[in-house]
């Protein structure tokens, strides 16, 4: 015996034809973007390895020090990208 739902009937209730009335609050989705509207910045690729290095206190220190002293406004450069610096850095040397 299966169990059949019964429709119901919402003709009372909802109206098809009608449309919604104007309450002066806009909604969202209801009118395009704004032309003057800032477009959303374009981020770095990001990084999709991952490695953990173990070192000694004084190596990560200075790799810190690199950090800060590379970084921008007085926040310090990512330790990838302080990583990134040194071993193209260190490619350089030892190919010349």
């Amino acid at each position: 015996m299966s169990a059949r739902k019964k429709g119901v009937d919402l003709g009372a209730m909802i109206d098809p034809e009608s449309k919604p009335e104007d309450t002066g609050i806009p909604q969202r989705g209801a009118e395009p973007p704004a032309k003057g509207k800032p477009q959303p910045r374009e981020r770095p690729p990001s990084r999709l390895d991952q490695m953990t290095i173990r070192m000694t206190s004084e190596t990560k220190a200075r790799i810190m020090a690199i950090a800060m002293e590379e970084g921008r406004g007085g926040r310090p450069l990512p330790i990838a990208d302080v990583m990134e610096l040194l071993v193209s850095q260190w490619d350089r040397t030892t190919k010349s």
